[in-house]
């Protein structure tokens, strides 16, 4: 199973996140990013989450605190032959595409994470 499934996210109102969550346990900040991608940011103190989940500009808190201070890993991916259709699909990496039974694939991004 594709860890993006074992951290619940909860949408939340922001322009460039759709969800959020956090494994206490496991020190895991979960992002789904409104272009449908998810990322794991590991070894996220509970305290940095929840400043995060608090701020009043969560993408720049984001840009501040977490991106480029933490080990990420990208949790979804394109399917390798949809993304040369006009509706490319985004799956969990690993896992099989809903179209056309590839495997998605994680692909570099275009941002950093």
């Amino acid at each position: 199973m594709n860890e993006a499934r074992t951290v619940p996210r909860y949408g939340v109102d922001s322009k460039a996140f759709a969800a959020i969550g956090y494994d206490v346990e496991r020190q895991i900040l979960s992002i789904e990013f409104n272009s449908g991608h998810i990322w794991h940011y590991r070894t996220v103190p509970n305290d940095a989450f929840q400043a995060f989940a608090g701020a009043p500009s969560r993408g720049s808190w984001f840009a501040k605190y977490i991106r480029g201070k933490f080990p990420a890993e990208q949790m979804t991916g394109l399917c390798p032959q949809c993304v040369k259709t006009t509706e490319p699909v985004i799956g969990l990496v690993g896992e099989q595409c809903k179209t056309c039974k590839s495997e998605i694939r994680a692909v570099e991004a275009h941002r950093k994470p």
